[in-house]
Formats: structure tokens, C-alpha cells, sequence
């Protein structure tokens, strides 16, 4: 879904939780958390930087 509609300057998107039972968010979220975290490694492998995950996370 486009995150345009909430005012930002720059492209976004977003994620729609609504309408999924409990079980079915703890696991979208474990995945986006390790999607996430994945992308700061990279990032930082490939910048040199050295962000620590957990608390980009």
C-alpha cells in the first residue's frame, strides 16, 4: 500500500495489519523485524557504518 497518503515528503510504503487474528501479527512482525534487520547488516557492510540493529530495530 503507498504511504503517500500520510502527508511524508519522500516515498514510503506502509504494511496493513488490519483484519488478522494475533498469531497471524507475531509472525508478520518476526518477519519484518528480520527483513529489517537484514538491511542493516547489508547497510552496514556495504557503508563501513556499524549501526547496531537491535536498536534500529
Amino acid at each position: 500500500m503507498p504511504g503517500r497518503g500520510f502527508g511524508t515528503q519522500r516515498p514510503s510504503g506502509r504494511v496493513s495489519l488490519a483484519n488478522l487474528n494475533e498469531s497471524d501479527c507475531v509472525q508478520i512482525g518476526r518477519a519484518i523485524r528480520e527483513l529489517l534487520g537484514e538491511h542493516v547488516e547489508r547497510y552496514n557492510a556495504e557503508s563501513g557504518n556499524n549501526v547496531d540493529k537491535n536498536k534500529a530495530l
